[in-house]
């Protein structure tokens, strides 16, 4: 259930990223 959770966050995270920065910056961040 808990890993639930950080997965929807994740996936929010993620589609937040995507509406706000350019795909470039979202695999940088990642590849940290």
């Amino acid at each position: 259930q808990y890993k639930d959770y950080l997965t929807h966050m994740l996936e929010y995270l993620i589609s937040f990223f995507q509406r706000t920065e350019p795909l470039q910056d979202l695999n940088r961040i990642f590849s940290k």
